[in-house]
């Protein structure tokens, strides 16, 4: 993978991160599969993925979810990443 797409890749990931959107994560990830140059950092994130394909709800904005246990979540911030 050349810098400028591993540049482009950092950056989608990044802003799938932010926008707590997990099918484009899984999305922007599966697509770096194959383009590492390193058969360890493959297996690795192929591991990653795996795991967060069993937990998809680990991926969503945890705020949301609290919303509809009906706690109020005003002044809550994100979870940093």
């Amino acid at each position: 993978m050349g810098l400028k797409q591993s540049v482009r890749e950092i950056i989608l990931v990044s802003k799938a991160l932010t926008s707590f959107n997990g099918q484009q994560l899984l999305l922007e990830l599966n697509s770096a599969l194959g383009m590492l140059g390193d058969r360890k950092k493959e297996q690795v994130l192929e591991h990653l993925i795996l795991q967060l394909e069993k937990y998809p709800e680990a991926l969503g904005d945890y705020r949301e979810w609290l919303k509809e246990q009906g706690i109020d979540t005003t002044g809550m911030r994100p979870m940093a990443v």
